[in-house]
């Protein structure tokens, strides 16, 4: 998928043929596309352990400067992706406002005028469609660049810590909490960098709501706190609260059998 060229990576080209092959006739575990060596977990553990020992070293010869982390770790690997994938999300939402702020007023008024200007009026109707279209490819980008990394973060840093485990004979760490960094702190470094983005990205959104709170005054507000309050209500919402429930109990009841495995590993 890497290899796919930039038009077919930001449009998702490249899953048309494999969906219409999935449609008209089914696929099987050889239709897949393979793992690319560069999302391997292979591959991003050596790089996060290369950086670790990098950021070590740093440290140990300049004791001043701040003890290497996980955060920090991390931070330094991606930095580039969750800049670049920032920049697409505030593009992103920007064009979002720039199509209903002010092509769609424009054209709206265009439309209440009694001149004709047709012509004018084709211009912001195409000029709203290319929003559109940009919006649409500028999102698909945005959550392909954070996902990707994302889930090298979490493949590197998981590895990196299995290969810290088995190389150890004396295990300090219980099984519940080796079941708990891999059930759950491993996802939480996914989901963390995948919803960071948008943090920033979504800067435009705040000045939007802005501007719609001083023009519109207390209906402003009611709307936005409306909008707010519905959020928690939300049926998905609800649905991963019951789903990470069950699955803290499969868990806790699998901690025996991960322990008794990893004792087995590491003796032999």
């Amino acid at each position: 998928m890497l290899h796919t060229g930039l038009f077919s990576f930001t449009t998702l080209h490249w899953l048309n043929g494999f969906i219409y092959k999935a449609y008209k006739e089914g696929f099987r575990r050889t239709d897949l596309y393979e793992t690319a060596w560069e999302d391997s977990a292979e591959c991003n553990s050596q790089i996060y352990e290369a950086q670790w020992k990098n950021m070590h070293m740093s440290f140990c010869t300049s004791p001043d400067k701040r003890a290497p982390s996980v955060f920090g770790l991390i931070k330094k690997v991606i930095q580039t992706r969750l800049i670049l994938a920032t920049i697409c999300c505030i593009l992103f939402n920007s064009v979002a406002v720039l199509r209903s702020i002010y092509f769609l007023q424009k054209m709206i008024i265009l439309i209440e005028s009694p001149e004709d200007n047709l012509g004018m009026q084709i211009v912001y109707l195409l000029l709203i469609a290319g929003c559109s279209i940009a919006r649409t490819i500028l999102y698909s980008l945005c959550a392909l660049i954070v996902s990707f990394a994302a889930a090298r973060a979490r493949a590197g840093v998981l590895s990196l810590v299995f290969k810290k485990i088995l190389k150890q004979h004396n295990h300090n760490a219980t099984g519940g909490q080796l079941v708990n960094l891999c059930a759950n702190d491993g996802q939480r470094i996914f989901d963390c960098i995948l919803f960071s983005v948008y943090v920033f990205g979504s800067v435009p959104v705040v000045g939007v709501a802005v501007y719609s709170v001083y023009l519109l005054g207390i209906w402003g507000i009611c709307g936005i706190v409306i909008y707010i309050s519905f959020a928690p209500l939300q049926v998905s919402a609800c649905i991963n609260r019951y789903q990470l429930l069950s699955i803290i109990v499969v868990c806790v009841s699998r901690c025996p059998l991960v322990n008794t495995a990893l004792v087995c590993v590491s003796r032999h």
